[in-house]
């Protein structure tokens, strides 16, 4: 919560996609983000994408059990600690 607040979210969006030059070294998109962080980010999205989806419609309900699959699949990545 403290990213969305502080705008965290478009620091670690900018430094997943750009390459920067701090101090004369060149900081890679692999290098600024870690992997676990990475991996939160995507289960924070996965969950937020089914929040705002299921309940409309009836087929949203078997949209939920896909998003329930993919967020189970993520949750379980041997980069979980």
């Amino acid at each position: 919560m403290q990213l969305a607040r502080d705008g965290g979210f478009a620091r670690l969006r900018e430094a997943a996609l750009y390459i920067e030059n701090i101090n004369d070294n060149l900081v890679s998109p692999k290098s600024a983000i870690t992997k676990q962080t990475a991996r939160e980010l995507l289960l924070f999205a996965i969950e937020t994408f089914d929040d705002g989806l299921v309940g409309y419609t009836e087929y949203t309900y078997s949209c939920a059990e896909q998003t329930d699959e993919i967020f189970a699949k993520w949750k379980k990545h041997p980069w979980a600690t």
